[in-house]
């Protein structure tokens, strides 16, 4: 897991800085460890736009944290016999819905 450190201007601000959700990120191996999603799998979703990573043209693309979530949703929702891209909307719809982002804000 890598945690990005944003630039902060004050000193008490570091620490905020340094804990905040939003700036972990996960490489394609720890997201398919987290998950139990192969890295084949999570390559092609991210080919397809239902994943963004932090890089989407470099090799050694980066994963919010929030993708762990979606991956979980996507997989379950693949699982119950949807397709990818409904299980991809079913996903954020429950993301938005449980308000699963803003803890990520």
């Amino acid at each position: 897991m890598i945690v990005r450190y944003p630039m902060c201007q004050l000193a008490t601000d570091k620490l905020n800085c340094i804990f905040s959700l939003r700036n972990i990120v996960l490489n394609i191996g720890e997201l398919s460890d987290a998950t139990s999603v192969s890295q084949t799998r999570i390559r092609y979703w991210t080919s397809k736009n239902y994943l963004k990573s932090t890089h989407p043209n470099h090799s050694n693309q980066k994963y919010p944290l929030m993708s762990v979530f979606k991956v979980r949703l996507i997989s379950y929702y693949l699982k119950l016999g949807y397709t990818l891209r409904f299980s991809t909307i079913k996903a954020d719809e429950q993301i938005k819905a449980n308000e699963l982002g803003n803890i990520f804000k």
